[in-house]
């Protein structure tokens, strides 16, 4: 039985992490990119309804908004342009107090310039999925040994 569940989970940890690999890789890679002044040159609210269902009001229809920055740089004399704040794709992007003018640093890859986000590093919102999957696989683990 340990087996089959050790083999099932490791198998929903991979497919985490391979339906996320973009992100893993541009997060974990972006750790050590450069920093430069950007100027904020536009600023877009979004608005987004999706159905939620719940076990005690059914199913109902939720507001969510997000915010996009585009922001430009340059980099050894070359100007470049990005509206990327992190890896994640979380709903919540940027800063509510950020306006058009604005100066931010961002980070961009020295041998890519024109990849580039606000926010670098791996983020609890890439990383929590297969964290959880990877601590019930071992607790499983563990405990039916």
């Amino acid at each position: 039985m340990a087996t089959i569940l050790g083999s099932s989970g490791l198998c929903v940890l991979l497919w985490l992490m391979f339906e996320n690999r973009e992100c893993f890789l541009g997060a974990w890679k972006s750790r050590h990119w450069k920093s430069t002044s950007a100027q904020i040159t536009d600023i877009q609210d979004h608005i987004y309804l999706s159905d939620v269902f719940t076990k005690y009001s059914g199913s109902s229809v939720v507001e969510r908004k997000s915010r996009t920055y585009t922001f430009c740089y340059v980099v050894n004399d070359a100007s470049y342009q990005s509206n990327r704040y992190a890896f994640d794709d979380s709903l919540i992007k940027g800063e509510s107090d950020i306006r058009k003018g604005d100066k931010v640093t961002i980070f961009y890859d020295p041998i890519n310039p024109q990849e580039s986000v606000v926010i670098r590093g791996l983020s609890l919102n890439i990383v929590w999925m297969p964290l959880l999957v990877l601590y019930v696989l071992l607790w499983t683990l563990w405990h039916t040994v």
